[in-house]
C-alpha cells in the first residue's frame, strides 16, 4: 500500500505541474490576443471616427463634428471616447492624458496600455485628424482593461477545479489499479518470503496477472521446488550420516567395553588369584597359626588393591562436576604433596613444593583440583629413580589483561617416548607395570582440568623427565599476587623435602 501511495502522489504532482504549465501559457496566450484584440478595435474604431469627424468639420463645421464625437462616447459604455487638441496643456478641459503620446502622433493611432492610481490596466489610443488650418486633434480612446483581470481569474478557477478532479480521479484510479494490480501481489509476495525464511516451502505462489510481478512469483516457486529438493537431499545425506556415525560410536563403545573389560579382568585378575591361593591355603588348615595371620594379610593387601581398581573406574566414569569457589591453590597443592611425602620417603624421591606466594586464590574446586595434583605427583614419584627429586611449582602469570595460575610438576625419569605422547590422556593406555596403574590417571586429570576452564601441557625429552603445566584461570587480572621473598637464612614458604619431613 506504501508503493500505491507513493504512486499516487507522483502522478498528482505530474498532473499539477502539467496543468499549472499549460494555465501559464494559455493566460499569456490570452493576455496577449485580448490586448491585441483591443488594440486593432481602437484602430478601427479611431481611424473610422477620425474621418468622420474631418468630412464632418469640412462640411457641417467644428460644432456638428464634436456632437459626433460625444454621441459616439455615449453610446459605448466599455470605453471612453473624446476630443483633444494637441496644443491643450494639462489640466484643461480638452487636454490628451497623455501629452507625451501625442506630439509623436503621425499618420494612424498610437495605443499604450497605462495604469491608473487604483493600480488598474487600462488602454489609452490616440488617432490624428487631419483639420484645416493649423489646427491639430485627435480623438482620444480611453478603455479599461478589467475584463482581461477577470478573463485571468476565470482561466484560473477552472484550471484549479480541473486539476482537484483530475489529481482526484487519477489518485483514485492509481490507488485503485495499484491496490488490485502492485500492492495485493506485493504483498503475497513478501508473505511467502516470510514463510521460505521460516522454512516453509510449500504452498506455490499463484499470480494470475500478466507482468513482471507474476514472473517473480514464477521464479520464487521455482526456488522453492530447488530449495525443496535440496533439504530432501540434504536430509538424507544427514540421516546416512548419522546413522553411519551411530554405527561408529556403536563400536567405539564396544571397543570400549571390551578395552575395559581387558584392563578390569587383567587388573583383577593378578589379586584375585592370589587371594583364591591364599584363602585355599587357610581351607587346607595345613598351615601354622603364623602362617595363617601372614596370608591373610597378603589377602587384605591384594583387595585393597582390588578397591584402588575399582575407585579409579568409578572416578573417571562418576566424575562430578566441579564445585567452584575461591580458594587457595596454594594450600590444595602443598596438602597434596604432604600426602605423598610417605609414598616418596619409600620410594627415596624427595618432593619439593615451590610457591612464588604464600597464598594464590583461584575460582577452583579444591577437592578435584587435589585429585588432580595427587595423581600427577604420585606418576611423577613413580617415574622417578631413587634419589631423584619432584618438584611442584605454583605461580601466577599475565595473559593480556587476564590471569592465569599455573602448577607445574616436574620429575628426572626417563621422560615419555615419542610415540606414546598422542595417547598419554588416552583411557586405559599406561607404561608402568603390572599392578602399578590402570591408565585412568591422566585422563581423569584432563577432564578436571577442562571442566575448570583450563589446559594441561606436557613437555619431556625422552632420558631427561617431564614437566606436567596445569593453567587455570584466576577470578581476574587483580588477583595475581606480588612474590614474597622469604626471610633470609630461612626455607620458602610451602616448600618440603620429603627426606626432611617426619
Amino acid at each position: 500500500m506504501k508503493l500505491t501511495w507513493k504512486l499516487s502522489l507522483a502522478i498528482g504532482l505530474g498532473i499539477c505541474l502539467v496543468l499549472a504549465a499549460n494555465a501559464y501559457v494559455r493566460l499569456r496566450t490570452d493576455s496577449a490576443a485580448y490586448r491585441d484584440d483591443v488594440r486593432r478595435d481602437h484602430d478601427t474604431t479611431g481611424r473610422s471616427l477620425a474621418t468622420a469627424v474631418e468630412l464632418l468639420w469640412r462640411t457641417d463645421g467644428e460644432t456638428r463634428a464634436r456632437e459626433v464625437v460625444e454621441e459616439l462616447n455615449l453610446r459605448t459604455s466599455h470605453a471612453t471616447i473624446r476630443w483633444v487638441w494637441r496644443a491643450a496643456t494639462p489640466g484643461e478641459p480638452e487636454a490628451p492624458q497623455r501629452p507625451d503620446l501625442v506630439p509623436a502622433l503621425g499618420p494612424g493611432t498610437r495605443s499604450e496600455i497605462v495604469e491608473r492610481d487604483d493600480g488598474a490596466p487600462r488602454m489609452l489610443s490616440y488617432t490624428r485628424v487631419d483639420l484645416p488650418g493649423d489646427r491639430d486633434g485627435a480623438i482620444e480612446i480611453d478603455e479599461s482593461l478589467a475584463d482581461e483581470r477577470e478573463h485571468v481569474r476565470a482561466t484560473l478557477v477552472r484550471t484549479a477545479t480541473t486539476t482537484g478532479v483530475l489529481i482526484v480521479l487519477c489518485v483514485g484510479l492509481t490507488l485503485a489499479f495499484g491496490t488490485l494490480f502492485v500492492a495485493r501481489p506485493l504483498r503475497r509476495l513478501a508473505e511467502k518470503a516470510r514463510r521460505i525464511g521460516e522454512g516453509d516451502l510449500s504452498a506455490p505462489l499463484d499470480i494470475e496477472q500478466d507482468d513482471e510481478i507474476r514472473d517473480v512469483a514464477r521464479a520464487m516457486n521455482d526456488m522453492c521446488d530447488r530449495l525443496g529438493e535440496a533439504r530432501t537431499r540434504i536430509e538424507r545425506e544427514t540421516g546416512a550420516k548419522m546413522r553411519a556415525l551411530e554405527q561408529l560410536r556403536h563400536a567405539d563403545r564396544l571397543r570400549t567395553v571390551g578395552q575395559l573389560a581387558s584392563t578390569i579382568a587383567h587388573e583383577l585378575g593378578t589379586p584375585l588369584n592370589v587371594v583364591r591361593a591364599r584363602a585355599a591355603m587357610v581351607a587346607d588348615g595345613s598351615v601354622s597359626e603364623a602362617r595363617v595371620r601372614e596370608l591373610g594379610g597378603v589377602i587384605v593387601v591384594q583387595c585393597d588393591r582390588m578397591t584402588g581398581i575399582i575407585r579409579g573406574l568409578l572416578d573417571y566414569a562418576r566424575r562430578d562436576p566441579p564445585d567452584r569457589f575461591e580458594s587457595d591453590l596454594v594450600r590444595a597443592v602443598r596438602e597434596s604433596v604432604q600426602w605423598l611425602q610417605d609414598v616418596a620417603r619409600e620410594r627415596k624421591v624427595a618432593i619439593e613444593l615451590d610457591a612464588e606466594a604464600s597464598e594464590l586464590f583461584a575460582w577452583i574446586d579444591p577437592r578435584q583440583i587435589q585429585q588432580a595434583v595427587t595423581n600427577l605427583v604420585l606418576n611423577a614419584v613413580q617415574a622417578s629413580p631413587a634419589g631423584a627429586t619432584v618438584t611442584v611449582r605454583v605461580r601466577a602469570e599475565r595473559v593480556d589483561r587476564d590471569g592465569e595460575a599455573i602448577v607445574e610438576v616436574n620429575d628426572h625419569g626417563p621422560g615419555i617416548a615419542p610415540e606414546h605422547r598422542d595417547r598419554l590422556f588416552e583411557p586405559f593406555f599406561t607404561t608402568k607395570g603390572t599392578g602399578e596403574g590402570t591408565g585412568l590417571g591422566l585422563p581423569i586429570v584432563d577432564g578436571i582440568v577442562r571442566e575448570h576452564g583450563g589446559s594441561i601441557e606436557v613437555t619431556s625429552m625422552p632420558g631427561d623427565g617431564a614437566c606436567f603445566r596445569i593453567r587455570l584461570p584466576l577470578q581476574s587480572a587483580g588477583a595475581i599476587p606480588e612474590p614474597r621473598e622469604p626471610p633470609r637464612g630461612s626455607a620458602r614458604p610451602g616448600s618440603w623435602r620429603g627426606s626432611s619431613r617426619p
